[in-house]
């Protein structure tokens, strides 16, 4: 991922979790940056036998400027029933590349 750029970040979760909350948090050293409903599109596909939940995040350059180059950043989905039953995928990462002009470029 490079900074001051507008990746989709797609992460796919063993099973259907469509019905749950669904937090997409990214950590970049202090800066934690968490997605969640309307900033999500999250459908299911079939693979390999089984169903699987693909979540999709648009980041913003504001979102990708605020991560410091030379950094992992961390990615973790996190998701919540109306029950109150909770899970929490491994702890992915991402790295962050720098740019050599920053600050939000193009339309506002």
């Amino acid at each position: 991922m490079r900074r001051g750029t507008t990746p989709t970040i797609v992460v796919t979760v063993d099973g259907d979790i469509t019905q749950m909350d669904i937090y997409l948090t990214f950590k970049c050293g202090r800066r934690e940056l968490t997605k969640t409903g309307g900033d999500l599109d999250v459908s299911t596909e079939a693979r390999d036998q089984a169903t699987w939940t693909r979540i999709e995040a648009k980041l913003t350059q504001a979102d990708t400027l605020g991560m410091q180059a030379g950094q992992k950043c961390e990615v973790q989905v996190r998701a919540c029933s109306g029950e109150g039953t909770a899970i929490a995928t491994t702890i992915g990462s991402l790295p962050v590349d720098r740019i050599l002009k920053d600050g939000v470029i193009g339309a506002a």
